[in-house]
């Protein structure tokens, strides 16, 4: 998030975002008709601005979470805006629900508030999420005829598609068995049949009704029953189907998307370590572009510190204006996963958001073949008597389920399962895991939303904007997760906060670049990901783009140009994977340019922040090759063994040598001839710096 030292964080912390928002599509109208004789597209997007406006806060409501020091009575505080406390924020001592007279007085009081020395932050609650399901109702709807039904071809494809690779796992046993987990989301069906077994009340509740039970009111509320099948539908009982945790313990968290029932949920038993949920399912997003919830980012980082896993979805708006994962804010918390879409034969799907904060890709469905999952009971929900494009026979079931809001909770079961194996999981835990273990595929993807392609940055790892690190392959997580321990305590290098106040050159590809320096790393342990502050004044801020080129020349785009994108200024933080294991050392650049004419800005501040840190394990060497060289002779060492790391350093009688990352289970080390200037006997052996250990020693024999 941006620096506590930048002139501008207090826009964040005082609410100001939501001048921003769009209304939930629930409540939005249709903008009027583009004008076919405008000059430009650009000008004719910017007649809808103002009609934009008009509507931005039809779904906001007479209440406020407001954030107080502490020690604040919140009495005396609500009494001195004319507002009534409603109660406190479950999960939080100094957070309270504040009711005003109407929505007109919950604004006036916060805009007062943000001058108040004992509040912290406030903001009007309204609906500042939406769902990330698909529903298709076009004529490809249906499965394939020539397939039929393609069963749950996304857990073990047998007809020559993509799945994610858990039938091994099960094979071991791995159930996801005494693994918490909780969907947030509209309401979870607990006496459906299929469910039932696996929830658990415990760790249930509705935080619209304030009651334990999380079952939907409505029959629109169908889509939390759907995400929770995928992760966790009891399998091995004659039934329905399975869910990829089929032993694993359900709790529904019943929100309707607002920003207070959303960050309530995200609370419920994840804030201590002692706390029971530690994996989250989250499959919904942002309505609009560049919304900004600092009490939202605050409680990510809190329950990740305790070791609570967030799986977000990527979204659903590929084509559309927020299509890029970069504008949705909790995307780019480096605490969360954030999961896109793929389809039945393994390329992107095509509604599915990307962004450089893309962890990981699960199978999502396209018209090949949706995805099949636990409905409402009866004719409430996706499969109805009266809806013939669902071919499944029992209405219990759809088999018309798809979007991210699907490829997610595949990706949270797979975290279930390895929980199981290793209970030290965490965010950051499971996302080295998920960098080292993930599946390229389509790898002939060249288009603009990928970013340039598969691309190996400087530690040899693959990444994309489409798929981030690849599809999930849960064998290959639960099996790597028991060969280390954890990773270490999260270091941040930073930049620090650069004044610039420059003009960005109008319409042009090279725009203004910085670079930032760094002679040493302060730390042994490698580049996770990188989180970039930029406040830019532009009156058309979806004229720019950003990037940043690592030391070893791998650039990524931080976020796309968006010409529909037609508000003024950016103050934000966008964060990238793609530098993952890489390491610090040298000369990083930041690239700001502006891609269309008519409209100038200027870049006045940025900050760059990279997060460090790597998987702690001692490395286990099993063999060199060659075994035998010349002396005084260069040659390539090829190291073979397990638990290698970005950060594990071939040496050689003790003296370290240049080393490649190849995976967990090879390096490369280059021996330069005047490493061995005589014959004899050299002990090779592979450094993993503390928290990690020595392996034990191989010989290479050299000879005259």
């Amino acid at each position: 998030m941006p620096s506590k030292n930048s002139r501008w964080n207090y826009r964040l912390a005082g609410g100001v975002f939501l001048n921003t928002l769009f209304a939930s599509p629930l409540f939005a109208q249709a903008l009027p008709p583009l004008d076919a004789n405008a000059l430009s597209v650009k000008r004719q997007i910017k007649q809808n601005r103002q009609f934009r406006t008009q509507n931005a806060d039809a779904s906001k409501r007479a209440e406020l979470m407001v954030t107080l020091r502490p020690g604040i009575d919140p009495r005396t505080v609500a009494q001195r805006y004319g507002l009534s406390v409603r109660r406190p924020v479950l999960g939080s001592n100094t957070a309270y629900v504040m009711d005003a007279r109407s929505v007109a007085h919950a604004e006036m009081a916060r805009a007062a508030m943000r001058r108040d020395g004992q509040v912290r932050s406030s903001f009007v609650n309204q609906v500042f999420f939406a769902k990330d399901g698909f529903t298709p109702n076009d004529p490809l709807f249906a499965p394939n005829q020539d397939l039929d039904y393609p069963g749950q071809w996304y857990l073990q494809n047998q007809l020559g598609g993509v799945d994610i690779n858990v039938s091994p796992a099960w094979q071991n046993g791995i159930t996801g068995k005494g693994v918490m987990v909780g969907v947030v989301d509209d309401g979870l069906e607990i006496r459906h049949p299929d469910l039932a077994p696996n929830v658990n009340r415990n760790i249930s509740f509705d935080f619209l009704r304030r009651v334990g039970d999380p079952t939907p009111l409505s029959p629109l509320e169908a889509h939390g029953t759907a995400v929770a099948g995928l992760i966790g539908a009891r399998g091995g009982n004659r039934i329905g189907m399975t869910g990829v945790a089929p032993e694993v313990s359900l709790g529904g968290l019943r929100t309707d998307y607002s920003g207070i029932s959303v960050l309530e949920a995200l609370a419920f038993l994840s804030t201590t370590t002692t706390s029971p949920l530690k994996i989250k399912n989250n499959s919904y997003g942002p309505v609009d572009n560049y919304t900004w919830i600092q009490e939202g980012w605050d409680l990510i980082s809190q329950i990740a510190r305790v070791g609570t896993i967030n799986t977000q979805s990527a979204g659903n708006r590929r084509g559309e204006f927020n299509q890029d994962t970069a504008f949705r804010f909790s995307n780019n918390h480096p605490d969360v996963i954030t999961v896109s879409a793929l389809g039945f034969t393994g390329k992107y799907s095509f509604y599915s958001n990307f962004g450089a904060n893309v962890m990981v890709a699960a199978p999502g469905g396209d018209n090949d073949a949706w995805i099949g999952t636990t409905d409402l009971l009866g004719t409430r929900g996706y499969n109805t008597s009266d809806q013939d494009s669902d071919p499944m026979p029992d209405l219990n079931y759809t088999a018309t389920f798809g979007g991210t809001s699907a490829s997610t909770p595949l990706v949270t079961g797979a975290l279930a399962l390895t929980k199981q194996v290793q209970p030290k999981l965490d965010v950051r835990f499971a996302k080295h895991l998920l960098a080292l273990t993930s599946r390229m595929v389509d790898p002939q993807d060249g288009s603009v939303s990928s970013d340039g392609g598969w691309k190996r940055n400087g530690a040899n790892i693959a990444f994309n904007q489409n798929y981030g690190f690849g599809l999930i392959d849960t064998n290959a997580l639960v099996n790597l997760a028991k060969e280390f321990t954890g990773v270490t305590p999260r270091f941040t290098a930073t930049s620090g906060v650069v004044d610039v106040f420059r003009t960005i050159p109008d319409s042009n590809a090279r725009g203004l670049s910085f670079p930032i320096n760094f002679a040493q790393s302060p730390v042994p342990a490698t580049v996770e990901s990188v989180q970039v502050s930029l406040f830019i004044e532009h009156p058309y801020r979806g004229d720019v783009e950003a990037y940043l080129t690592s030391p070893t020349g791998r650039r990524s785009r931080l976020f796309m140009a968006e010409p529909r994108e037609t508000r003024a200024d950016i103050d934000y933080v966008f964060t990238t994977n793609a530098f993952w294991g890489e390491k610090l050392t040298g000369r990083w650049t930041l690239n700001v340019r502006d891609t269309a004419a008519e409209d100038i800005g200027t870049l006045a501040e940025f900050e760059v922040n990279f997060n460090m840190g790597r998987l702690v394990a001692v490395p286990q060497l099993t063999s060199i090759a060659p075994t035998m060289t010349r002396r005084a002779r260069s040659t390539t060492l090829n190291i073979a063994g397990s638990r290698f790391t970005t950060a594990s350093v071939v040496t050689l009688n003790g003296t370290p040598l240049e080393t490649k990352f190849l995976s967990v289970n090879a390096l490369q080390a280059v021996l330069p001839a005047v490493a061995i200037p005589i014959a004899g006997d050299y002990q090779v052996r592979v450094v993993t710096p503390n928290p990690g250990g020595t392996s034990t020693v191989q010989t290479l024999k050299v000879t005259n």
